[in-house]
């Protein structure tokens, strides 16, 4: 499925829930949007004018929320990458996002905390309203952060401490924040977060969520995971890679 769209591409009141095939947004201004968003399978590709996937709804007694526990997500949005009125919960899969370069927004977004359990998780965006992912997350998780902002086209880069990369991802425009997650990170072991043949950090993981850089916009929203399937990893081969 392909679509392009002066609105939003895949909406709904309710559940929005892709579970297989191929989705490509060429042009939207929000991709996915409903007031709960499942992503459980396949490949998504969405470029949105505002938010990537957004979870929202006009109902005061729904608590809104995104579940990515599968498939192949990629997001460039001008707005929020990824955004919750609710909360957010990565549990599977492989999550890429190129968010904003400006200040009013941030890559990812949740009104309730983000939840990061498992898959591979790797989002740049702009620095002044970054939110880091909560402390009861149940797998590691590197928020990154600099004054300077990384060029468009760098290839970045997650390594061990040997230089071996763990998972690369080409930004497609200019950045300062770096927010990373994966199961190969480790408690007490080191890596470095390369910018092409730059060594922008060298950190060591002490706690769940470990910040590197400047501490300048960087939050932590707190907050619970949210309901649904939880800790489930995609079959079929789905090992970090390079989008």
């Amino acid at each position: 499925m392909s679509i392009s769209t002066y609105d939003d591409a895949l909406t709904s009141d309710g559940l929005t829930k892709i579970s297989g095939g191929e989705i490509t947004v060429t042009k939207s201004y929000e991709g996915i949007e409903g007031s709960y968003v499942e992503i459980e399978g396949g490949v998504v590709n969405i470029t949105a004018r505002d938010d990537g996937i957004n979870a929202a709804s006009d109902d005061k007694s729904i608590v809104e929320h995104i579940i990515i526990s599968g498939g192949k997500v990629y997001v460039d949005a001008s707005g929020d990458g990824i955004d919750s009125n609710g909360t957010i919960l990565i549990s599977g899969g492989e999550t890429y996002v190129a968010g904003p370069t400006s200040n009013m927004d941030c890559s990812v977004d949740s009104e309730r905390g983000t939840v990061i359990n498992g898959g591979y998780f790797f989002a740049v965006g702009s620095l002044g309203m970054v939110e880091t992912p909560a402390q009861n997350s149940e797998q590691y998780v590197v928020s990154f952060a600099r004054s300077q902002s990384i060029a468009a086209g760098t290839n970045i880069s997650l390594t061990d401490e040997s230089s071996n990369a763990i998972m690369t991802f080409q930004t497609p425009k200019t950045c300062q924040s770096i927010i990373i997650s994966c199961p190969e990170l480790e408690l007490g072991k080191t890596y470095r977060i390369y910018g092409g043949d730059s060594n922008l950090c060298e950190f060591t993981i002490s706690q769940i969520i470990t910040t590197v850089g400047s501490s300048g916009g960087i939050g932590n929203p707190g907050g619970n995971a949210p309901g649904g399937p939880g800790g489930v990893r995609p079959g079929g081969g789905m090992g970090p890679g390079r989008w």
